[in-house]
């Protein structure tokens, strides 16, 4: 007998009912495995003895609640939700190869949720499943972290779960609404997430198809608008499904039939102007809303260079600071964010300065004990300072989270009367609680989410805290989206005095900035009985200057210089044999020619400066 046919006998056992799940993978392998569903011993022998790879998964529902704990995410929400309501108590405890946790309980049906409770928290109820232990994906294996008898869910966690919706309007038929109203209909369903199943898929597709009726939308009307929803969803409802899940939305609805539609009675007349001044409507195709065409005058224009940090990248634009774990990204980006706030430099370079919004979605309390310290040292008050903290639960895989953070970089101008200059999101990796880094479409949703702020807040620079991969590669780690979403990335690497900061990307139309070292200086304030430590960077002296003259770094001059860098990061001469020596894997057989040019040119915009007979080395500040 195989190890997971054994498993799968000793969850039925436990009273349990399971179904097959694709072999290495969560999802199963067929549509209907509601129906499949059993605690018939005979048929899953017959099952997995035919197919002994297949994981298996644990229909949840009929006396069966998991709750989902995603990562550190997911156990700071659970955390917060006992400190309000009570401690969980004890139960069957399954480790997931992601880190997370599922905690087992008894209790009545309730809504399947999704991020409801908290982030990375999802309660699988009725119509969801979860995958039983004795499975493995290439993550790594599903264990029994703590074995005993689902324990009775609290009633706290069981209120916290909207119940499935009792029968009404039994028999009440909906009349076709107008195009109109079908056309706003489309317009709100664009923008609805779809269904995963296992995710609560049922109970999405349920209310879905329920908000349809609510904005007074047939119930064929329903089915044809669901049709284009369904395409996003995974896997698609067949078109049985899609019916049968309409039909029981119009049947079990609570609200009346177009309670959300609004009438022209709810709306106060309005005198039109003189002359009303022709606008572009927002543009609809295949049910989706794209960009309304603007004037030039309705396009916000600001003054300057539009600078955020000089030579790196513009305001509204979005930038990468990458290292590895441990290597002082959050530090470099926690400075830069003070510096903003309180209109200094930035190691040695000009800023725009303005209100922060610092999105901590891991370690907040370190980042918050940082900015105090940097503040105290200063002889400023915190609290007064511009900047805010956003903590643990920021989401940006969701689009409705990217509209709040722009709601909330518009409520800190309210406050401070200055507007939003920086939105970082520190770290990528935490901001998105168990998504597959690796998949492009993580990435791709991600990126255009951080585009949708950018949008909204015009006036801010965005910068997200990234990974490098353990391969030690000079990327974000997972998919190459994460890179090319950014106009610009630095590398941050830890020194024994302090750290080195290195551009890996950048847009070529300016400065290429040059590696720099900065010095950690310890710092210790007072707050009440407490004593805060902390560590400020503060420019070193053997900081590079940045070239007088703009040149991209893939030229030929760009590619002398980081070739010198390479040679001595901590800016010792450099013989001119070892440096022409250095460029002859680009300058190949031109090697003599290229590489007079490049170092002439060099001397010229200031970049170098002679250290001797043939010496040279990067021109310093000041």
């Amino acid at each position: 007998m195989s190890a997971i046919l054994e498993a799968a006998l000793e969850h039925v056992t436990e009273g349990f009912k399971i179904f097959p799940v694709q072999a290495g993978q969560k999802k199963p392998p067929i549509k209907n495995w509601q129906q499949w569903a059993t605690a018939d011993a005979e048929k899953i022998r017959a099952h997995w003895s035919a197919a002994p790879q297949d994981n298996i998964g644990i229909a949840c529902g009929d006396n069966l609640l998991v709750l989902d704990v995603d990562g550190e995410v997911g156990v700071r929400s659970l955390a917060a939700l006992e400190a309000k309501h009570g401690k969980l108590p004890e139960t069957c405890r399954v480790s997931t190869p992601s880190g997370g946790q599922h905690y087992y309980f008894a209790g009545p049906d309730v809504s399947n949720t999704v991020g409801a409770l908290g982030a990375a928290l999802d309660l699988r109820s009725k119509g969801a499943y979860v995958v039983a232990p004795g499975s493995r994906t290439e993550k790594g294996a599903y264990t029994v972290a703590h074995a005993a008898e689902p324990a009775q869910a609290p009633q706290w966690l069981i209120d916290l779960c909207r119940k499935p919706r009792e029968k009404a309007n039994t028999g009440a038929a909906v009349a076709d609404a107008a195009p109109s109203a079908v056309e706003r209909a489309r317009e709100w369903l664009a923008k609805q997430p779809p269904a995963f199943e296992g995710q609560g898929g049922d109970a999405k597709t349920f209310a879905t198809a329920c908000g349809l009726r609510d904005l007074g939308i047939s119930e064929a009307q329903a089915v044809e608008l669901l049709t284009e929803w369904n395409a996003r969803c995974s896997p698609p409802w067949s078109t049985a499904d899609l019916r049968a899940k309409a039909a029981n939305a119009f049947r079990y609805a609570e609200n009346p039939a177009g309670s959300k539609t609004a009438s022209a009675e709810d709306f106060p007349a309005v005198q039109p102007s003189a002359e009303p001044a022709p606008t572009r409507p927002t543009a609809q195709l295949d049910g989706r809303t794209y960009p309304r065409v603007k004037r030039l005058s309705e396009v916000t224009i600001y003054a300057g260079n539009g600078n955020f940090v000089d030579g790196l990248c513009n305001i509204g634009e979005l930038f990468q600071v990458i290292g590895a774990p441990g290597g002082r990204k959050s530090q470099a980006a926690g400075w830069l964010a003070f510096c903003v706030a309180t209109k200094q430099r930035w190691l040695g370079r000009e800023t725009a300065s303005g209100a922060v919004l610092y999105i901590a979605a891991e370690r907040e309390s370190e980042q918050a004990k940082r900015f105090t310290v940097w503040a105290c040292a200063a002889d400023l008050d915190p609290d007064a300072l511009p900047l805010r903290l956003m903590g643990p639960g920021s989401t940006l895989e969701k689009l409705d989270f990217a509209a709040y953070v722009a709601e909330q970089a518009a409520a800190l101008k309210a406050e401070t009367g200055q507007e939003c200059r920086l939105i970082v999101i520190d770290t990528t990796m935490a901001s998105l609680p168990g998504a597959d880094l690796n998949k492009t479409e993580t990435a791709t949703r991600f990126a255009q989410n951080l585009k949708v702020i950018a949008g909204k807040v015009p006036s801010a620079a965005i910068c997200a805290v990234h990974h490098t991969p353990k391969s030690g590669a000079e990327t974000g780690m997972g998919s190459q989206g994460f890179d090319a979403a950014f106009e610009a990335a630095l590398l941050i690497e830890a020194t024994e005095a302090g750290g080195n900061v290195r551009q890996i990307k950048g847009n070529t139309t300016r400065d290429w900035i040059a590696p720099f070292e900065w010095v950690g200086e310890a710092l210790a304030v007072e707050r009440g009985a407490e004593t805060f430590l902390a560590w400020r960077p503060a420019l070193s002296a053997g900081t590079a200057r940045a070239p007088l003259r703009k040149w991209k770094a893939e030229s030929d001059n760009g590619r002398a210089f980081t070739a010198l860098c390479k040679l001595s990061p901590q800016n010792a001469p450099v013989t001119e044999t070892n440096w022409r020596q250095a460029c002859r894997e680009f300058f190949g057989q031109r090697l003599q020619k290229k590489f007079f040019d490049a170092k002439t040119r060099l001397e010229q915009f200031g970049a170098i400066e002679p250290a001797g007979k043939k010496l040279w080395r990067r021109r310093l500040e000041g």
